[in-house]
């Protein structure tokens, strides 16, 4: 047995001890003695003391950091609601000023006022970019961002991206093109709006850095399929410039949140700092990868590698492509065609590659001498020559006209061009020019398919982006009785008159209702067509709102509801699909946007909107003026200034003519002498008063010779000077008889 003891020293003191006792035993086993063994037990009692009060403390330190884990859950709950908040309070204003700047883009405005509201939309936009910033760094920090799985084009989010970014690079002087890998699916699973987010990051920092050097700033986007197997696929995204470039040391840090190449970049280029460090984040947990590879004065190439989750039924990216360029699904678009495409290495690659996937006969040479040769040697047929020019004036009209010769060749050209237009034109019957930036597959086809006869050249009212207007919408009645009344719910005055406005343009008309409560009470009248609704609310909010009505619909017509809210920061989208909503708009809510919801879930409307006069927000170097154009001057727009007094007018446009002559000599003469800079700048001095007459196609043409003035572009001002002469003839032409 073991016992636990107090023992006495001789001195006096007290020490515990072990006692162990053993019985002693004879040969019988009867008892003879016990063996009694003591040990000291001080040493394990003071351990045993030691682990008690360690234990002690142990709990107190959990039960505070309870309380501390608890305080910081309480304050990050509140930091999200904060933000929550904060994106609503932040985007609702923003809604108003990028909602009106839109609506207001549609009205007649001269060239001064469109680039004084291209400024207020860029401008809010940039700041809604840097709001964004911040809000998803918070979100990323906080473990609450949130990664959708939805079915996805890849192809429309890397277009969209670019389309985006467009305007942005035109301004700066940029040549942005895009690929996408035809032999990319259809569609994936994955999130949409953040790959678009990740794309825009990185080519938003490509333009910036590209813009502003001595050569020409070009930036390249690049979706490619990497690996595919039955389930998944594997896609690389490209994001390449010819930029400023960096060093190894500044790649190092360049995914750190708030960090740039160094103090001076915030104050030359702006920006937060923010959007590679999201975009790193954002790919990880897409469980993909970003990669970068740069030299300094060089470039930069941007590598981002996701994987996504093939849907169930693929369909092959090819087949759906009739319904952009105007054929039917049973119609061929470039299959069978025998192509030659003409270029240096780079797009003239990739558009052989999309002709080609397209079942087109495709044959590839380097340059037009090659395809002089090539021609030459064919036999007699059908043929399409595609011409990438790399941004320098193709020297067709020999070999146009050596063709002409042999009709039996029956050779048609597609010239692709640097410029901002989207669209294919026809300019001869055996002529289609394009625009190589953002150039997409689907224009592409378009082109070829109107040099072949096999589809007709597009109405502008037509192209995707293009926003087409009515200037009065049905009445409330005729509206009732077609069947296209809009219901919308939304507290905030300032948002229901933005949306009213937006479906005015549309030539669609609306009711206003102040909460859910009102809006489900009018929408029992059965008068309403579809139900755009915010979805915070007093008395009653979107949610319940779409409860009710859903509720009350069982076995009934389905009304389309589209949710229409500023809080982008808790997953809202799924959850409104969750609770019975059809689609999401999320403010601010651009024209484009509103279009193309309004096309998805409204009834057509039978009688067509009358067109507005809306002007050009062109800014770049166009073509010659555009064919139909109804008047060289519109005097409208001087009215507009200064009134109707007629004698006042006159006096104006006499003493424009006189100072628009006077400019012209500088301009020539400028040119003649090879002085580049100085015609830019006479053409900056007619640029704002033609705009200002209702001269707006000369306006552009001075602002197509003033940027490359400052480019030091003299082919592009070679270019422009006879459209100037002419246009210019025009005008003075047009006033004499005023």
């Amino acid at each position: 047995d073991i016992y636990e003891l107090t023992y006495i020293r001789k001195d006096g003191s007290r020490f515990p001890a072990v006692v162990s006792v053993t019985a002693l035993r004879d040969a019988q086993g009867a008892i003879i003695g016990y063996l009694l063994i003591g040990t000291d037990n001080t040493a394990r009692k003071q351990v045993e003391a030691e682990r008690a009060q360690l234990y002690v403390a142990l709990q107190d330190k959990n039960v505070e950091l309870e309380s501390a884990r608890a305080v910081a859950e309480n304050a990050n709950l509140a930091k999200s609601e904060f933000l929550a908040t904060m994106s609503h309070e932040i985007r609702t204003p923003m809604n108003g000023v990028i909602g009106m700047i839109d609506v207001l883009k549609q009205s007649s405005l001269n060239g001064a006022q469109m680039e004084m509201a291209n400024i207020i939309h860029d401008s809010a936009f940039s700041l809604l970019a840097v709001i964004n910033d911040i809000l998803d760094f918070s979100k990323i920090e906080a473990g609450k961002l949130q990664i959708e799985s939805i079915p996805m084009s890849v192809a429309d989010v890397v277009e969209g991206a670019c389309e985006n970014m467009s305007h942005m690079a035109l301004k700066k002087g940029v040549e942005l093109t895009l690929f996408t890998d035809p032999a990319i699916p259809a569609e994936v699973l994955g999130d949409p709006g953040r790959l678009r987010q990740i794309l825009i990051n990185l080519a938003n920092n490509a333009v910036k850095f590209s813009s502003g050097q001595p050569r020409q700033g070009k930036v390249s986007v690049r979706a490619l399929l990497a690996e595919s197997t039955p389930e998944r696929v594997t896609l690389e995204f490209h994001v390449a410039d010819n930029g400023i470039g960096m060093d190894e040391e500044t790649q190092a840090r360049l995914f750190s949140p708030f960090t740039q190449a160094d103090s001076s970049t915030t104050r030359n280029f702006g920006g937060t700092g923010l959007g590679l460090a999201i975009s790193r984040q954002l790919v990880n947990i897409m469980g993909g990868e970003i990669t970068v590879h740069s030299e300094l004065g060089k470039g930069s190439l941007f590598g981002v590698r996701i994987p996504f989750v093939l849907l169930t039924e693929q369909r092959d990216a090819g087949r759906d492509l009739s319904r952009h360029v105007g054929l039917k699904p049973d119609q061929q678009l470039v299959a069978g065609l025998s192509c030659l495409v003409v270029g240096p290495d780079g797009m003239a690659d990739d558009l052989a590659t999309y002709l080609a996937y397209d079942k087109a006969l495709v044959e590839r040479v380097p340059d037009l001498a090659a395809a002089r040769e090539w021609l030459d040697s064919r036999l007699p047929g059908p043929c399409i020559v595609v011409i990438d020019t790399a941004g320098r004036k193709p020297q067709l009209d020999e070999m146009r006209a050596a063709t002409r010769t042999h009709p039996e060749q029956e050779v048609r050209f597609v010239v692709v061009e640097r410029g901002q237009r989207r669209r294919p034109r026809l300019k001869d019957s055996d002529l289609v020019q394009v625009d190589g930036n953002v150039l997409t597959r689907s224009v592409l086809l378009k082109a070829v398919a109107i040099a072949s006869g096999r589809a007709k050249e597009p109405d502008r009212k037509d192209l995707p982006g293009e926003v087409k207007v009515a200037r009065t919408p049905l009445s409330r009645e005729e509206a009732r009785r077609r069947g296209s009344l809009i219901l919308v719910a939304e507290d905030n005055e300032i948002n229901q008159k933005v949306i009213l406005q937006q479906l005015m343009l549309f030539g669609q008309t609306a009711d206003i209702a102040n909460n859910g409560r009102e809006a489900l009470k009018r929408w029992q009248s059965g008068d309403y067509a579809i139900l755009i609704t915010d979805l915070h609310m007093p008395e009653m909010d979107g949610y319940e709102l779409t409860a009710a009505i859903r509720a009350a619909e069982a076995g009934k017509t389905r009304m389309p509801i589209i949710a229409f809210t500023a809080n982008v920061l808790k997953g809202e989208a799924g959850r409104c699909l969750a609770m019975g909503m059809d689609d999401y708009l999320s403010k601010p809510v651009q024209l484009t946007e509103l279009k193309e919801m309004l096309e998805k879930w409204l009834p057509i409307v039978t009688s067509d909107p009358i067109p507005a006069e809306t002007a050009s927000t062109d800014t770049a170097p166009p073509a010659p003026p555009i064919a139909g154009a109804s008047v060289t001057v519109d005097v409208n727009v001087l009215k507009a200034l200064i009134g109707d007094d007629e004698a006042l007018i006159r006096e104006f446009l006499h003493d424009f003519c006189i100072s628009a002559a006077k400019i012209a000599v500088e301009l020539r003469a400028a040119c003649a002498a090879g002085q580049i800079m100085a015609a830019g700048t006479a053409a900056h001095k007619l640029k704002s008063s033609a705009r200002s007459v209702g001269a707006l196609a000369l306006g552009e043409l001075c602002a197509g010779m003033e940027k490359a003035g400052k480019a030091g572009d003299t082919e592009a001002l070679a270019v422009l000077l006879p459209r100037f002469e002419l246009e210019l003839a025009d005008v003075e032409h047009y006033l004499t008889g005023y």
